[in-house]
């Protein structure tokens, strides 16, 4: 399952292109001691960051060294792709389209 909405652009009877506005991202090989506080601040430069999570453990709280990260404009996410390697906690993590 994705957020994404797809949106056509008709541009001719035959031809049309199709954008994705995603605002949403996974970003993986997070660091133990990264927290939820540190991927905002991290991804705060990009532009306003809704929502924001490291997954944990349900049993023992420790981080699964993955999270996602959800900004207000879509736009942000396009910055983020094309402005990469990141590095946060000396790691330097994995980011895609949720």
């Amino acid at each position: 399952m994705t957020c994404c909405t797809i949106q056509f652009h008709v541009l001719t009877l035959s031809y049309f292109t199709c954008v994705c506005v995603c605002r949403k991202m996974f970003v993986g090989g997070l660091s133990w001691e990264t927290t939820k506080e540190k991927l905002q601040t991290y991804f705060s430069k990009y532009g306003e960051v809704v929502d924001c999570v490291v997954m944990r453990n349900s049993e023992t709280g420790k981080s699964r060294g993955f999270g996602f990260v959800s900004f207000r404009d879509a736009a942000c996410v396009t910055i983020v792709l094309s402005d990469g390697p990141h590095e946060l906690d000396g790691r330097k993590v994995l980011y895609k389209l949720y």
